[in-house]
């Protein structure tokens, strides 16, 4: 998602062949991040090279990524220990 939304913010056009092809490197790489805190953001610069977008830009997508992260770890924490 962070990497479809950096194509929009940069205007970078994505055909669904492109987007296929990104959920198909995400299911693959899902599967080895699954256990490393924030590690779908290491994913974040293969996914981005794919649609031709620096490394620079890449590394800026990561950081937002991380900072989405951690506020959305606070809130599933605070979810699961209200529940019973």
């Amino acid at each position: 998602m962070l990497t479809l939304a950096a194509t929009r913010t940069l205007g970078i056009e994505v055909s669904f062949a492109g987007s296929l092809l990104l959920c198909l490197v995400a299911a693959l790489g899902a599967a080895g991040a699954s256990g490393v805190p924030s590690g779908s953001l290491l994913l974040v610069p293969l996914a981005c090279a794919l649609f031709g977008i620096s490394a620079d830009v890449a590394m800026q997508v990561v950081a937002v990524g991380f900072i989405i992260s951690v506020v959305q770890d606070s809130f599933e924490t605070a979810l699961n220990s209200s529940s019973t």
